[in-house]
């Protein structure tokens, strides 16, 4: 039991002193947002940057997920469990367009609108007045 902790050990050494020296092109900054909400802002040089991010992020226990929205498939870092589309652009509060877009492909598929009769929905709701001769 002891060497199997030793090798443990062991191999984390190897994947921190592996990341460390990739993560030193990226800067953390904090920023307060415009409903005062403290963020923060992570700024990277290059691609490979991104991806050693993401790489300790997933080594260090974050949950890396990938959109459940059939139309994107991006990789997102989970800050709930339950988030199963990725967040919404920086500085937009509540849910990302993959959520609320999903959301009511679902709603259309289960409701679908009885036929009308009518062709396009310029005047729905409304009676069209029409002009009669005199």
């Amino acid at each position: 039991m002891r060497r199997s902790s030793n090798l443990r050990d062991a191999a984390a050494q190897i994947v921190a002193e592996s990341l460390r020296p990739n993560l030193e092109g990226i800067s953390r900054t904090v920023t307060v947002g415009e409903s005062g909400k403290i963020t923060n802002d992570f700024r990277f040089h290059n691609l490979l940057d991104v991806i050693y991010s993401h790489l300790a992020d997933a080594v260090t226990g974050e949950v890396i997920k990938t959109c459940a929205f059939a139309g994107c498939g991006r990789f997102f870092i989970a800050t709930n469990l339950k988030r199963k589309y990725c967040p919404p652009p920086k500085g937009q509060i509540g849910e990302g367009s993959c959520a609320t877009t999903d959301r009511q492909r679902k709603f259309r598929l289960t409701n679908p609108k009885e036929p009308s009769g009518r062709k396009g929905a310029k005047n729905y709701g409304r009676q069209r007045l029409r002009k009669t001769k005199s």
